[in-house]
């Protein structure tokens, strides 16, 4: 208790304990204290590392922050410990810090939990496994999950990802070695670097509970950053081809996919959808992140044709709620990502054809369009009846119903007017202007819809 009455927490006892004898190097070196140590932190469910910030705020928790990432982050005699562990035992430090994420119950908003420390410790873990410059990893431990941090340095590895026999045999013949067979030859590859990516991809994309935002927004970051160290430049080609065959044959890539697909069936028509669309979206643009080279990730793009084809069937398919004018600027953001240049040129390199999803997602769309003109119409009908008196006293919440359904027309009209710009493909623009036509002129505001596009 200090001086304010307040009692330590148990993260706070939990530091103050171990740290004092990691400093006084007074443990042994063996599996049970490490195992202590990640209990402690990542197995004690009155511990929450996601309502741990970096400064002081919502909660005051500054202090353990620093301790938690002298503790346990990439620095840490207890981090270089595990890199020194067993496969089994590292894996177990990786599920546990997984899981940790996955029984949270926090409730802070997406952007105040990007500072907290299991997000740095994240961020830390996955820069120095995957690091993209020549710097020592203690450079890495400023990163946070923001996209406007990609690292695009040349590589280097603390853990030598392939050794050299693997890399020589890759460039005796990389037609017939893909990272799958480098993954058979006796040591070619970091098992904890194998186990470090599956470990988290496959826990964040478990379907064996229905996914959080922050499970979303870890797995985006996971992502992003495989994108980014496969496609980081090196001087020894080999290598290079190496680390590409790993983001073209990714060791997850079922249990990925099975994660998108499944979820993009159940997954509820409300604005919660946009987390996971955003997710998909960063695994199937990778040219993002290496200059916009579309030509450059090709071979990755056609080796993962079911993460554009079968998903892009399931995402037209879905059920999109037009309830308020958020669904419709989402849907506008979907639709306008989904037909921009740049995916129509994968598209048609996958000779998949976009037309009959627009086609068939417009027709789901117009009835929806035209209940609500039926209901501005009503709503305009029972107001022009009422007297200014009426109007004025007892029909407020009506007149504001009306206000937001007139915004809510505005903002599928501008759906529609996004399509039709020149940039996206003619024929798609042609496709929303017919089902615009075949709508039936059931108010003023459909009418003046339709004058503006012709």
């Amino acid at each position: 208790m200090d001086i304010y009455d307040n009692y330590p927490s148990h993260l706070s006892i939990a530091c103050s304990e171990l740290l004092p004898r990691i400093q006084n190097q007074s443990f042994a070196v063996d599996t049970y204290f490490l195992q202590s140590v990640i209990d402690r932190i990542f197995n004690d469910p009155q511990i929450d590392l996601l309502f741990v910030l970096s400064q002081a705020g919502i909660n005051d928790s500054g202090n353990e922050f620093n301790q938690v990432v002298e503790l346990i982050g990439v620095n840490s005699v207890i981090f270089k410990l595990l890199l020194e562990s067993s496969t089994e035992f590292f894996e177990y430090f990786m599920i546990s810090f997984c899981r940790h994420l996955e029984r949270s119950s926090c409730i802070f908003p997406l952007q105040t939990v990007q500072d907290s420390v299991y997000m740095r410790l994240l961020a830390d873990y996955v820069c120095f496994m995957m690091p993209v410059n020549d710097e020592n990893s203690v450079a890495v431990t400023a990163k946070k999950i923001h996209p406007e941090n990609t690292m695009k340095n040349s590589y280097s590895t603390p853990l030598n990802l392939f050794n050299e026999e693997a890399l020589r045999r890759y460039a005796l013949c990389p037609s017939s070695h893909s990272i799958r067979t480098l993954r058979t030859m006796t040591q070619s590859i970091s098992p904890h670097f194998l186990t470090f990516i599956c470990v988290l991809v496959r826990s964040y994309c478990s379907l064996s509970n229905w996914p959080t935002d922050y499970r979303f927004m870890a797995l985006r970051f996971v992502l992003k950053e495989i994108h980014v160290f496969a496609l980081a430049e090196s001087d020894d080609f080999n290598f290079s081809q190496s680390k590409l065959q790993l983001q073209w044959n990714a060791p997850f890539a079922d249990e990925l996919f099975d994660f998108f697909l499944s979820l993009f069936t159940r997954w509820p028509p409300n604005p919660s959808f946009t987390n996971l669309f955003d997710v998909w979206i960063t695994w199937i643009r990778p040219w993002r992140y290496c200059g916009n080279d579309l030509q450059r990730v090709m071979p990755f793009i056609r080796s993962n044709r079911r993460y554009y084809i079968e998903l892009s069937d399931a995402f037209w398919r879905r059920k999109f709620s037009l309830e308020c004018t958020q669904d419709v600027e989402n849907l506008t953001s979907y639709i306008c990502i989904l037909t921009s240049p740049d995916m129509l040129e994968v598209y048609e390199a996958l000779e998949y054809n976009l037309e009959p999803n627009v086609l068939t997602l417009m027709n789901s769309l117009k009835k929806g369009a035209e209940i609500l003109c039926l209901k501005v119409l009503k709503s305009e009908e029972k107001l022009e009846k009422a007297s200014w008196f009426q109007r004025m006293f007892f029909c407020l919440d009506e007149e504001s119903l009306l206000l937001e359904q007139k915004r809510l027309w505005k903002h599928w009209r501008d759906l529609f007017l996004a399509q039709a710009k020149p940039c996206q493909s003619r024929r798609i623009s042609l496709l929303l202007r017919r089902q615009l036509q075949q709508m039936n002129p059931l108010s003023a505001l459909e009418t003046l819809l339709i004058h503006i596009i012709y």
